[in-house]
């Protein structure tokens, strides 16, 4: 996924450039930007992490800063996160960050940091929404995994982060000895690996005899 720099930044620029900045700055600084988002969509972290520094005072170093923190988003801690949150709060960068780095805080599990930033104000996907369901689990006990339903049952391929969940939700169906609904099979099947065989056997089983 490439992430582009919003008009109101770009518009940024231009006013910058209007009110008398020198071209031969303008031009070097805009083409070390370039080259950064460059480096971004590359994946160069080194090639970025250079280039950084040069564009401290451009219009756009909050954007080349939000290109740094996503390619570095499984390592960080909260303390490299949460000023640019803070600086650049109702941003559209900051919301960005703050969905990338939520989803990376439920992938390694550090629930109590997660705690402290969801649910975003823009909103969340469906991945997203699949590790706050984990979290409220891991809060609440099983009966959050009530809001997994609605997206196990739509027959449509999901995110990893959905998996623990509908495996939790098919040995659930397993030991109430409940039909399994057809909307729900491809999202089990997905979720299959992440459970015991003899569960997976015994759901498949009740499943055929009722076809």
């Amino acid at each position: 996924h490439r992430t582009r720099p919003s008009r109101a930044l770009l518009l940024g620029l231009v006013v910058v450039v209007a009110i008398g900045v020198p071209p031969a700055v303008c031009a070097q600084s805009d083409r070390d930007f370039l080259d950064a988002r460059t480096a971004f969509e590359r994946g160069d972290r080194m090639r970025l992490d250079a280039l950084a520094p040069k564009l401290a005072d451009h219009v756009l170093a909050p954007y080349v800063d939000y290109c740094e923190k996503k390619l570095k988003i499984d390592t960080p801690t909260d303390d490299e996160i949460a000023p640019y949150l803070e600086r650049w709060q109702k941003t559209p960068l900051a919301d960005r960050l703050r969905i990338d780095w939520l989803k990376s805080l439920g992938k390694r599990g550090q629930w109590a940091t997660f705690a402290g930033l969801y649910p975003p104000p823009s909103g969340e996907d469906t991945e997203l929404a699949c590790y706050g369901i984990q979290y409220r689990r891991q809060r609440d006990g099983s009966g959050a995994l009530a809001d997994a339903k609605p997206l196990w049952f739509t027959g449509q391929t999901t995110p990893d982060a959905c998996d623990p969940l509908f495996a939790a939700l098919l040995a659930a169906e397993q030991n109430a000895a409940k039909p399994l609904p057809p909307a729900a099979w491809p999202a089990a099947a997905h979720a299959s690996a992440t459970i015991d065989d003899e569960v997976i056997e015994a759901v498949s089983r009740r499943v055929l005899e009722r076809l």
